[in-house]
């Protein structure tokens, strides 16, 4: 089908540009209370997983181990815009694990908020991997590659220990079977997933009301609820 239009961009009286998708509404119970287009259609999760993605890092005990604290935990959820107080969290959070920027596998790109980018440009700074807007979920993955003693060289790896972690994660939350789930390379080297609309959508009923798992993940659910409503321009930027 083709997808209905959800919104339109309007310059002056003519419209510019429409956006199609699809829309999939979960209420608490995890029951679909609305829906516009096809919610079964399969496409990517992208950045909407890493909530799901950090959820191991802190099963694993790596946060509490190394003493992250929220702010950090917020960073590693976070498609952040490449500002100073991101650039500065992740390296604080990669100084704990004993590693630096070197040792992410994210990739380089200049910051996302213009006026950083182009600070950098007028006095000739070289961005670097702090500056990817995944480096927080990045440097995530590497404290739960220490903790679980899982190579640090290729924690991005679908075949790592890290990734199949996080795999079942997606899993869990989604109620998708890890067979059913499709992987590809996200744009920031690591797995990415693709599930239905409806999927996502139950994925985050879940997060937000955890009460059909065990106490551990609930209080880790918690977690990263509250530290993603605390710390929103960490999350993405000013």
């Amino acid at each position: 089908m083709v997808p209905p239009i959800l919104a339109e961009v309007i310059r002056g009286d003519t419209v510019e540009s429409v956006h199609r998708g699809h829309v999939s509404v979960i209420n608490g119970l995890g029951l679909e209370i609305a829906s516009i287009g096809d919610p079964s259609i399969v496409t990517f999760f992208r950045s909407s997983a890493k909530p799901f993605q950090a959820l191991p890092f802190i099963l694993s005990g790596a946060a509490d181990e190394l003493g992250f604290t929220d702010d950090e935990i917020a960073m590693a959820c976070a498609s952040h815009s490449g500002e100073k107080m991101h650039t500065s969290i992740v390296a604080n959070m990669l100084e704990r694990l004993k590693l630096s920027e070197k040792d992410l596998r994210c990739g380089v790109h200049m910051p996302f908020y213009e006026k950083e980018a182009e600070r950098m440009l007028k006095v000739g700074e070289t961005p670097t991997q702090l500056h990817n807007n995944c480096s927080g979920k990045h440097a995530a993955m590497l404290a739960l590659a220490k903790q679980m003693g899982a190579d640090i060289s290729n924690y991005e790896s679908p075949f790592n220990p890290v990734q199949k972690a996080i795999l079942r994660s997606v899993s869990n939350f989604s109620g998708i079977p890890i067979g059913d789930i499709k992987c590809a390379v996200d744009g920031c080297a690591a797995p990415n997933f693709a599930i239905s609309v409806s999927a996502m959508a139950q994925s985050f009923a879940n997060l937000v009301n955890p009460a059909r798992f065990d106490e551990d993940i609930q209080n880790a659910c918690k977690r990263i609820v509250d530290a993603m409503i605390k710390y929103p321009k960490l999350i993405g930027g000013t």
